[in-house]
């Protein structure tokens, strides 16, 4: 016979805790769709997280190298 999914994952809070915990996301959702800050360009964000890989990988080689 197979279970019910409820009788697998029994819940771990109580049903207030779990609205009041979503509650609490969706305003700080809500917090930071409002937030009017500039966006950041995906491009620059993407060329900064390239710069930082290529120097890790420089100082790993220089110590693979050197060890």
């Amino acid at each position: 016979m197979a279970m019910k999914k409820a009788q697998l994952f029994p819940r771990l809070v109580d049903a207030e805790a779990e609205a009041r915990f979503y509650a609490a996301v969706n305003a700080r959702i809500e917090e930071n769709l409002d937030d009017p800050s500039p966006d950041v360009d995906d491009e620059e964000v993407q060329a900064s997280i390239d710069s930082i890989i290529r120097s890790a990988e420089a100082r790993y080689n220089r110590k693979a190298g050197g060890a």
